[in-house]
Formats: structure tokens, sequence, C-alpha cells
């Protein structure tokens, strides 16, 4: 029995055809070797959670201004090939600013973060905020625009099920192009109530400044598209310490430094954060 209108044939002629067409179509290959690279990298600014006891079914906005301290300087890759120089370029943000919201339920709080750092991310996070101090977990998400200049030798191949029938292959060279690139970050943290008005606050991240990225445009060659990448951007390892004062019941003074590296990375990248905040 057949579809209305339909024979059963034409349609297994018709997948045939098309199955055919498939397998003759093939695919194309697109495979880039990064001989020499720098690729910018923004840095998060460190999350510590309210820094404060919260009292139960307490809710609070807390606005920040902060300031960075460091250099702009690179960090090689190095667990590419020996014959390769790739490196990340830590970039020089020295002002971020950022709202918090923070909500405690039973011995929990939870809220998040907008901020601009200089570009836009969102924070969540939760934690058990209890008198002597707290503990929490959370994960940031941003978007940066990131220039990149790389160059290498790449190989465009055209296939089919019979194997390649066409390969194309180069050198190319890119210089400064700019990216749309999303970041992501996991993070836990800690604090400890000293007193009333002062904690010691602690922060251990992982970041990730490249998200999603695979492939990289080349422009200045006969097939311009995405290839494949033949590096994977490393991790990021951050870890932060220091204090927190708070004044006449609603202004937060806070100051610490912040370490960025990794065991893929050539050197660690300082950074001293002083921020001021209201509670409302």
């Amino acid at each position: 029995m057949g579809l209305p209108g339909i024979k059963i044939s034409s349609i297994w002629r018709v997948a045939i055809l098309l199955g055919l067409s498939a397998l003759l179509y093939g695919c194309s290959g697109k495979h880039a070797n990064i001989k020499n690279g720098s690729f910018d990298v923004n840095l998060p600014k460190p999350f510590w959670g309210p820094g404060i006891f919260l009292y139960q079914n307490e809710f609070h906005i807390r606005g920040s201004l902060s300031y960075s301290i460091e250099d702009e300087e690179t960090s090689s890759i190095d667990d590419a090939s020996t014959e390769t120089d790739i490196k990340y370029d830590f970039l020089k943000n020295p002002l971020s600013g950022s709202v918090d919201i923070f909500y405690k339920m039973n011995r929990f709080d939870f809220g998040g973060r907008l901020a601009v750092e200089p570009y836009p991310s969102i924070t969540l996070f939760v934690g058990l905020n209890d008198l002597y101090g707290e503990v929490g977990a959370g994960f940031r998400l941003g978007y940066s625009k990131d220039k990149a200049s790389y160059s290498g030798h790449y190989i465009y191949e055209s296939c089919t099920f019979v194997g390649c029938i066409d390969k194309e292959e180069g050198d190319f060279q890119e210089s400064q192009r700019s990216y749309n690139n999303a970041n992501f970050e996991v993070f836990v943290f800690s604090s400890i109530f000293v007193t009333d008005v002062l904690s010691v606050n602690f922060s251990t991240g992982l970041y990730q400044p490249w998200l999603f990225r695979r492939s990289l445009y080349f422009e200045n060659v006969d097939n311009s598209e995405d290839y494949i990448l033949s590096i994977s951007f490393p991790f990021i390892f951050s870890q932060y310490a220091g204090v927190s004062l708070f004044l006449l019941e609603h202004i937060q003074l806070n100051v610490g430094e912040s370490v960025y590296g990794s065991p893929s990375l050539s050197k660690w990248h300082w950074q001293t954060n002083i921020s001021a905040s209201y509670l409302f």
C-alpha cells in the first residue's frame, strides 16, 4: 500500500538520488596550523560574595566601582609545539562597575551580578551564609571584542566518498582581526567574618577567554572561510585574596590581590583590586 498519489518506488528513487548526491558532494576539509599568534584576553574581576553576615529574608542591592592596578603583558602558551610562538595578550582594564543582588532564605543566600569590565557580563551564585563566614559557588558568562594576529600554514580539501579530489595549501597571515567572543568562568568563594564590619575574602576560578572558538577566518587566501584550528585555547586559573571593611551600615571598601595563570602559560599575571560599594 502506498501513500495517496505517490508510489513507494518513487519515494525510494528520490531517497537513493539524495543519498548519492550527498556522497558525491562529500565535504570540504579546512585546517590551519598556526605557527605564530597573539590573542587578546580580557580578565574578569574577582567575585567574593556579600562579604557580610545577612539576616533571614534580607534583600540587598550593591553598587560598586572598582579600580585595578596591573600591567599589559604577554604569556606564551607552552603546551604548543616547539615550532610555534603563540601567546595570550593580557589587556589592562583599570575601571569597572557592577550591580549585585543578594537575597537570603534560611541559611542560604543567592543572587547575581551585572558588570561592565569593560564589556558586559552576568554572574549567578549561591552560598551558605552563616554567623562566622560564608562559602559558595557560581558562574560568570561574558562578552568581549578581542583582537588576534596569526600566521601559519593552511590546507583546503574538497572531498567525496571516493576520496579528496582537490587540495589547496599555502601560508596565511592575518593582523589585528577583531572577533566577538564569549567567555566563561566557574568559581568558588569564601569569607571569614572576623568582626561585624571586617571580613577576609577568597575566590578561586577557572576561566576560558575564547569560549566556543574552534576556528578562525582567513581573508587573504583563495578560499576565504573559517578554518579549523590545530590548537586549543587553554583555561586560566584565578586566585583572589582580600579584605572587606563595612562602614556606616551602607559603605563597603575592599582591597585584594588576584593572580591569573595556568600550567599551559609561561608566566602568572598579577592584579591589585580596589573597590568602593554602597549597599542598599
